[in-house]
């Protein structure tokens, strides 16, 4: 956690900016964990990036990185590889790879961010990537074969790299779109991960709408900002798995983009789109702003605010721009909002509260294998559950409406002594068996690999205590197998 003078250094980071970004061959300051000998040494430091990290003996006098600055110390990374640093905790700028088979994905994770089930007080619940990072993308088919690739699933594990510990595999892929607006979609964070709202070291303070029309609008955009956007002057960077640190310049804010002729299935026609130059505000030419494995990276200011989501650009044959969503149209599109900075210390996904169940039915299945399991199933489990519930259609009306409700409610009722038998029938006269086998099929199509699994599992021992008294269902609980799920 930060103390007082580390906070003092991150509000004087703009001074330390002044005098580092003067040295030739820095690329970029940021602030965050000082590194040394590979382990992190518990202190913050200005973050420098550098085109080439050289010995002291071989850079000039004048090109020397200073020790520290204002008392606080300096770390020089080269922004070709700083992205393989230890970065201590989950924040944006790390890689993401999604595997498929023997086909793999490479994006960047782009910033964490909220959904509508937490509020602005609570860690946040999601991180936001490109959408053909996180969700399936099918490509045309190579020469001579009709059968498209495909790379990566919406059901396959998301797995981040670089960070604290060697993979970090997440629930599930929570929404997306890939239309002719964004590219973009949010994954749901496992409990208990420690975070910043972060990019790489360097603060998300907020967002800012570039588009068209908030920038003719009189309470839009600032004017100061209004006029360097419209000139092609307003400076922006992003840091990504493939090109790391990296700078620019906005350009056309309602830029249309077209996949290239020869593969006109690789993208939406799309409109209304953020074009970032490889330039800076003078016209000076920069490396280029994005290459492979940058899709997802977000783009900031140099206020920190996000505003825009990498997707794309022309590659070799035209490696003077990139191409974003507006932040905008992501957050509106996704229903989410973006986390910004304060508090500056970590965050941590809390582990969900197990429900208390009575206590002559802990003591009765005190002993069954599936009952011990049960608060590491729901933890694994209940962010997917919930939100498939909440928002996704083909799940939620299922459930109502094949007696989903009343079987929660008896098994509750059985569970308290207040019910001697479940009933037989639920809702309109259905069978029971028939009502869980309607609402497991629905999980089945929109669900997890992980919670399709354990849901086939526990499909035979749900579906038949229908009819039951408690000693009954008490006798197949422990009967099923616990090793069959995997909790």
């Amino acid at each position: 956690m930060p103390d007082d003078a580390d906070l003092e250094a991150l509000r004087r980071k703009d001074e330390a900016d002044g005098v580092l970004l003067g040295i030739p061959g820095v690329r970029g300051v940021g602030f965050g964990g000082k590194v040394s000998g590979g382990q992190a040494t518990g202190q913050f430091a200005y973050l420098v990036y550098v085109d080439e990290k050289k010995a002291p003996d071989r850079v000039p006098a004048g090109e020397l990185i200073p020790r520290q600055i204002g008392g606080v110390p300096t770390d020089v990374l080269e922004a070709a590889r700083s992205q393989k640093k230890y970065v201590g905790v989950l924040q944006g700028g790390i890689e993401i790879d999604l595997f498929h088979g023997d086909f793999r994905t490479l994006g960047t994770l782009g910033c964490l961010a909220r959904s509508s089930l937490v509020s602005d007080v609570e860690a946040p619940d999601i991180l936001l990537s490109a959408y053909h990072v996180l969700y399936q993308q099918q490509l045309p088919p190579p020469a001579g074969s009709t059968a498209p690739i495909y790379l990566g699933s919406q059901l396959d594990p998301v797995v981040l790299l670089g960070c604290c510990e060697t993979e970090i595999k997440f629930a599930n892929v929570g929404a997306g779109k890939d239309d002719g607006l964004i590219d973009a979609a949010f994954a749901w964070l496992q409990p208990a991960k420690t975070l910043l709202t972060k990019v790489h070291g360097d603060a998300i303070t907020g967002t800012l709408d570039l588009r068209g029309a908030n920038l003719l609008l009189h309470d839009g955009v600032d004017p100061a900002i209004r006029d360097l956007v419209w000139a092609h002057k307003y400076p922006v960077w992003k840091f990504g798995a493939g090109t790391s640190l990296t700078r620019g310049v906005v350009g056309d804010v309602i830029y249309p983009v077209d996949p290239p002729p020869d593969k006109p299935g690789l993208f939406p026609p799309r409109k209304a789109q953020m074009q970032i130059l490889a330039k800076d505000a003078n016209g000076n030419a920069l490396d280029p702003f994005a290459y492979h494995g940058d899709s997802g990276s977000v783009v900031l200011d140099n206020n920190g605010k996000v505003v825009g989501l990498v997707w794309g650009g022309p590659g070799d044959d035209h490696p003077t721009e990139a191409w974003a969503c507006h932040i905008g149209d992501v957050t509106e599109q996704l229903g989410i909002r973006i986390a910004t900075n304060p508090p500056v210390g970590p965050w941590r996904v809390p582990e969900p509260v197990v429900p208390r169940f009575p206590d002559q039915l802990q003591r009765d299945l005190a002993s069954v294998p599936l009952w011990t399991a049960f608060p590491r199933l729901y933890r694994k489990h209940l962010v997917e559950v919930d939100h498939l519930l909440r928002f996704n259609r083909l799940v939620g009306e299922t459930f109502r409406f094949s007696g989903g409700p009343a079987a929660v409610n008896a098994l509750k009722d059985l569970f308290s002594g207040r019910l001697d038998v479940l009933p037989e029938t639920l809702d309109e006269d259905l069978p029971w068996a028939t009502c869980v086998h309607r609402v497991v099929d629905a999980f089945m199509v929109k669900g997890s690999p992980a919670l399709r699994a354990d849901m086939e599992a526990l499909r035979p021992l749900v579906a038949g205590v229908g009819g039951r008294t408690y000693a009954e269902v008490l006798d197949l609980l422990s009967d099923f197998d616990a090793a069959s799920v995997h909790a």
